[in-house]
């Protein structure tokens, strides 16, 4: 049909060549709600399988009932015959594509037999993966409340053996939104939420970091005043008559290579939502979905584009970043350092958020550490670092015994 973007044969394709390459492929799975013009709705619409419209008040105060807008009718996954066919589809689609995990979306819109039976049905009949086969949530919530919130407890309790892996971390992204995005709260406070919530989610949880999504206005626009507040109230209306543009300074961009640096060098598992790694501008949903520029780049944006791609080639090659302990060891308003160590190796990430050139020092540094991202080696004086750090600047250092 021309509705579709594609045919099936199409898309496994895609998924074996991503496969060849190392990358598994994460589908995003909407289970909450159809679209009015759908045929499930079409044919058990009226048999109990969706709850009620009228006299429902928004989504947002009643996440289980409510339908998210009039065209889109919110399924009742308390009738087994509408749960049964939303997992049936997911596993379909799972083998029949082979697929490597979901993006389960609206979690908090649906009761907890849902996850539930989607894991333990994953489980079941997806035999012939070599690895388990990932489930991550979206679940939109606000700022981390120090453990007793309900933004974080929210995200928690879909968390586990029996539900979802992980989920994507809303605490962390407004977080780091204050701080390097609109530079509202210094890197000490960073540090101090980064503390509290260590070890919150289960030790076997895959949790996900990221500065962007197809919810919130871009990153870019925040670091460059274009956004009213940390909400982005009004951003919705901004993007339909006020667009932001690109910005005309290098600050924005730094500031989104040292949030970047960031998700590449924290525990947990980096997102980054497209565009976001050419500072592509943005308002709020839907103006923060351009499409993608691939030629035509400014400078600042090809600068930002290689310095991503370099980040990740660092996370990918040293597995202290991904699998590594964490230590913060000093946190002032405009500086963080901190240590990620692994059995085989040890590296310090240092970063400098403010306009002014900082100096930090790190001990027990060894003879002649290594700066990755300059690839550069550095002189210790009795395994003592004196390390600069120019404004707006990060640096990754390898350690030597």
């Amino acid at each position: 049909p021309e509705q579709l973007f594609g045919f099936l044969e199409e898309l496994r394709e895609l998924v074996d060549a991503a496969h060849s390459r190392g990358i598994r492929v994460i589908a995003d799975l909407v289970a909450n709600h159809v679209h009015s013009e759908s045929p499930v709705f079409a044919e058990h619409g009226n048999e109990g399988w969706f709850h009620e419209y009228s006299s429902c008040a928004p989504a947002w105060d009643q996440p289980i009932e409510c339908w998210f807008t009039s065209y889109m009718p919110d399924i009742d996954h308390r009738q087994d015959e509408a749960l049964t066919m939303v997992v049936d589809s997911a596993i379909y689609w799972a083998k029949e594509a082979r697929l490597d995990g979901f993006r389960v979306d609206a979690v908090k819109h649906m009761i907890h037999n849902v996850p539930m039976m989607l894991r333990h049905e994953l489980d079941r009949r997806i035999s012939s993966h070599q690895h388990e086969f990932y489930l991550v949530g979206e679940t939109f919530t606000g700022e981390w409340g120090g453990g007793s919130g309900s933004a974080e407890n929210t995200i928690l309790e879909y968390v586990n053996e029996h539900e979802l892996h992980g989920q994507f971390d809303f605490p962390f992204y407004w977080a780091l939104l204050k701080v390097l995005g609109r530079d509202e709260s210094g890197f000490d406070e960073l540090a101090s939420f980064l503390d509290q919530s260590s070890g919150f989610y289960p030790e076997d949880s895959l949790m996900v970091n990221f500065m962007g999504n197809h919810d919130v206005p871009r990153f870019i626009s925040h670091a460059n005043n274009d956004i009213a507040d940390l909400w982005g109230n009004g951003s919705k209306e901004q993007g339909w008559n006020t667009p932001p543009g690109l910005p005309g300074q290098s600050a924005p961009f730094q500031r989104a290579r040292l949030a970047f640096g960031l998700l590449m060098t924290l525990p947990q598992i980096p997102l980054l939502y497209y565009g976001d790694e050419i500072g592509l501008p943005g308002a709020g949903d839907p103006d923060n979905r351009r499409m993608m520029s691939f030629d035509g780049l400014s400078q600042e944006q090809s600068d930002l584009l290689a310095s991503v791609g370099k980040l990740g080639n660092i996370r990918l090659n040293h597995r202290a970043l991904s699998r590594g302990s964490m230590q913060i060891l000093e946190a002032t308003s405009d500086t963080l350092v901190f240590k990620r160590e692994s059995d085989s190796e040890a590296l310090v990430v240092a970063l400098n958020k403010s306009g002014q050139t900082k100096s930090v020092v790190i001990s027990n540094a060894g003879d002649n550490p290594t700066e990755l991202i300059s690839n550069v080696m550095l002189e210790s004086e009795d395994s003592t670092l004196n390390l600069s750090l120019p404004p707006l600047s990060l640096k990754i250092v390898q350690i030597t015994d």
